[in-house]
């Protein structure tokens, strides 16, 4: 049996209540942009966009139109994106150990880089203990509550 789940935002996304796309609650938004000329010859182009973001969905745009203009007013770029449709499945595969895996510190795995492609990758620092300590540290704290807030 398929059971539904109901994905709730983490926070809501800018903009204002636009009604609904793909059975998903949007929020409208307009960004204005100028996208500035790097050569100097004044050849700025604006740009706006119009962003239908669903909350739900991470405040992904499930539409967005881009126009972008030159100075004298000639649209350089006018399209529209928009989704078609949505399917949710099962992120569980995700999250899957693989078999042979192995948790390694910051510097066995520089170490095996190295080993596999010396031509790629540099020689392996071998008195800096730093990235270690670090990996140690966080390790040790995982599961511990409030191990990492940030204050």
């Amino acid at each position: 049996m398929i059971g539904e789940k109901t994905l709730k935002p983490y926070k809501a996304c800018e903009g204002s209540d636009a009604g609904e796309i793909l059975r998903q609650p949007v929020t409208y938004k307009e960004v204005y942009a100028i996208l500035r000329d790097s050569s100097g010859k004044g050849k700025d182009i604006s740009e706006v966009q119009k962003l239908w973001r669903a909350s739900s969905l991470g405040c992904a745009a499930l539409r967005m139109e881009v126009t972008e203009k030159a100075a004298d007013g000639t649209v350089v770029v006018d399209s529209i994106h928009q989704a078609i449709s949505l399917s949710f499945e099962s992120v569980d595969k995700y999250f899957e150990i693989p078999t042979g895996y192995a948790e390694v510190t910051p510097s066995q795995w520089t170490e095996a880089l190295y080993n596999a492609h010396p031509e790629r990758f540099a020689e392996p620092p071998t008195l800096n203990p730093g990235p270690d300590a670090n990996y140690k540290i966080m390790h040790d704290a995982i599961g511990k509550p409030g191990a990492f807030n940030i204050h």
